[in-house]
Parts: C-alpha cells; structure tokens; sequence
C-alpha cells in the first residue's frame, strides 16, 4: 500500500493506492497486480489576527516560513497570531492522520 498526499491551497487532498496481489498457479508463480486508488480531501481554515508590517517583517526574517507551505507553521512561532482553526489541525500540520485511519479502516486496511 502506497499513501500519496497532495496540498492544494486551503485542501489537502489525499489519495490511497492499494495494490492487491494473487500468487499461484499449476506451473509454479504468477502475479496478477490490480490497483485501486480513493481519494477524499480535508479543507480547514485558518484565521489569522491582523499583524503588522513590523511584525510580518520579524517573522519573515526568523527564517521559520521559508521552509513551509503556506509560509508559516502553526505549531511555531506563527501560533501567536493565528486566532481561529476551523477544521484539523493535523491537517494544517501536514497529514490529516484521523482521517486517513478513518478511510483505512472504511476500506477494511486498518
């Protein structure tokens, strides 16, 4: 099994490949591959308090956007500003961890 996960803007998409595989036959091995791929999305929204040009200059200088989607990191030090979740906050942080187990188990994967 082969998780893919995609970000686009406000939703993170994610797509499960499962890959099932039959061995076997009279003459010795044979593999017959087939491929399923389920896909779901999560959207959460984050509200920002309103900063100033000062303080947006002083978070862009720390250094700690320029490694992330979205340019700031909830879990550092941008959580200061941000006011409102609405939705998961693991899906801000990168991976909708719940959810995917969520689809995992509905498939029977878990």
């Amino acid at each position: 099994m082969c998780l893919i996960w995609k970000d686009t803007s406000d939703n993170k998409g994610n797509d499960i490949e499962h890959d099932k595989i039959k061995t076997g036959s009279d003459d010795g091995l044979s593999e017959i591959s087939t491929e399923k791929i389920y896909s779901f999305y999560e959207t959460t929204e984050v509200t920002f308090y309103p900063m100033s040009d000062e303080e947006i200059r002083a978070y862009v200088a720390s250094g700690d956007p320029m490694d992330k989607a979205g340019a700031y990191g909830i879990q550092g030090p941008c959580a200061i500003y941000i006011q409102e979740i609405k939705g998961g906050y693991n899906n801000v942080v990168g991976l909708p961890i719940a959810r995917i187990y969520q689809e995992l188990k509905r498939l029977g994967l878990d």
